[in-house]
């Protein structure tokens, strides 16, 4: 087996310090995945009914909104295509479809209102009341490369893992159906990037890299590290093949942020255990975010 290290010249960042060592009450967010295209005539109704549940302050900091081009509809060239095999992870059943958790996922339905996914999304948060982790991240952008240091700190004693993803706002490309709204024609945070692919239980899973089992109050850290030139080269190259002839614009390091996502085992009424996340934040890639308590 092939061993490749990544040679980075940024210093490992220091772990923010922690502004309630005793506590472990912290805020909860879900992740939500919004799998679209350009090219797909049925996907300016989910953006639109994202939008209008999001436009609610209140719902918009329930959850990590990332949004992934995998896939291509009536050979739309997709300026945010991405190759991954994230769709056939999440069990996409077409476009558009919305992944939440990395355990529930559903598509458009003409009867799913704003006010639906709001409780949606309250009725997650509210699952993992308790059970969520803390997560701070500290992350260096120097020479076109990041280095984030994730620090997740366990509310109860269990076996965690964490992943994250590169995602950029603000790429333009014409959506199909979309009318002549400006945003509809915007695409934000567009995963560019994702570092939490495993083998596990002999196929390819997204639920992160392992980080043993923590005890209750205790920490353990886990150091994420990106070439965006390589990033950039491998996506833009697979956008051109594969990806309807365009290739990815060029790099705008100003628009780039990053999720980062911690999952755990849990178990559903019949005892049957599965992962999930149980935590995530929208984070810099050249900043500090501790943790965020109640």
């Amino acid at each position: 087996e092939t061993i490749r290290i990544k040679a980075i010249d940024i210093a490992i960042p220091e772990t923010p310090a922690d502004p309630n060592p005793g506590s472990t009450d912290f805020k909860v967010r879900s992740l939500i995945t919004e799998f679209t295209t350009t090219g797909c005539s049925w996907c300016p109704s989910m953006k639109r009914l994202l939008h209008a549940a999001l436009a609610d302050p209140s719902v918009a900091d329930m959850v990590v909104m990332s949004a992934c081009h995998s896939t291509l509809v009536n050979a739309v060239a997709d300026p945010a295509y991405i190759k991954t095999e994230y769709e056939d992870f999440a069990k996409s059943s077409g476009m558009p479809y919305v992944f939440c958790d990395m355990y529930y996922g559903f598509g458009y339905y003409t009867s799913l209102t704003a006010t639906d996914l709001s409780n949606l999304f309250s009725e997650m948060v509210q699952e993992k009341e308790g059970i969520a982790p803390g997560i701070a991240v500290t992350s260096s952008l120097k020479n076109e490369n990041i280095v984030a240091k994730v620090t997740v700190k366990a509310p109860k004693t269990a076996t965690y893992r964490v992943g994250a993803f590169l995602l950029e706002d603000g790429v333009a490309g014409q959506q199909v159906s979309a009318g002549s709204d400006e945003w509809m024609h915007i695409h934000d945070d567009v995963i560019r990037y994702i570092d939490s692919q495993t083998l596990f239980n002999g196929g390819a899973q997204f639920y992160g890299y392992s980080l043993g089992e923590i005890e209750a109050g205790k920490t353990a850290d886990y150091v994420f590290a990106w070439i965006l030139d390589e990033i950039w080269e491998a996506g833009s190259n697979a956008a051109e093949v594969q990806g309807g002839g365009k290739p990815w614009a060029p790099r705008d390091n100003s628009k780039l942020h990053m999720a980062v996502f911690v999952s755990a085992v849990d178990v559903d009424e019949k005892g049957n255990q599965f992962y999930r996340i149980v935590n995530a934040i929208d984070c810099p890639v050249n900043g500090v975010t501790p943790y965020e308590y109640k």
